[in-house]
C-alpha cells in the first residue's frame, strides 16, 4: 500500500504559468524537483546506522563538494547528497500526484491545503 508521500513528487512551477492536470511523462520531463536553502528535508538511503528518517532545515548547497548541509534537528549539522534527502510537506508546497491507482488522477498538479 503507498502512503500519500510515495504518491506526491514536488516539482518547481515556472512563473505566471497555472497547472491543474499533465500528463505525467511530460510533467517529469517540465518540472524538475529542486531544494533549496531552509527546506525541510528527511534523510534516506543514508549508510550510517540511526541516520535514516532524520529530520532537518537545508542550510546551504556546498558546491565543491555536491552536498547540502543540512542543520539537523537534534542541533548539529551534516554533509548530505541530494540523492538521500526527500522533501517534508508543508501546507503551500506545489506537488504532482503519481503512483496513484486511480489514473485519471496522475499528473495532477495542485497545492498542499493541510498536512
Amino acid at each position: 500500500k503507498m502512503s500519500l508521500l510515495d504518491c506526491v513528487q514536488f516539482y518547481t512551477k515556472p512563473m505566471g504559468v497555472e497547472v491543474k492536470h499533465l500528463d505525467f511523462e511530460k510533467t517529469m520531463s517540465t518540472y524538475k524537483p529542486s531544494f533549496q536553502s531552509g527546506d525541510r528535508v528527511t534523510l534516506h538511503g543514508v549508510k550510517v546506522p540511526g541516520m535514516n528518517g532524520l529530520q532537518g532545515n537545508l542550510s546551504h548547497f556546498l558546491v565543491d563538494e555536491d552536498r547540502w548541509e543540512v542543520d539537523m534537528d537534534e542541533g548539529y549539522a551534516l554533509k548530505v547528497f541530494a540523492r538521500n534527502l526527500s522533501f517534508e510537506m508543508k501546507t503551500g508546497d506545489r506537488v504532482a500526484l503519481h503512483g496513484l491507482n486511480s489514473k485519471q488522477m496522475n499528473g495532477t498538479i495542485g497545492t498542499v491545503a493541510n498536512y
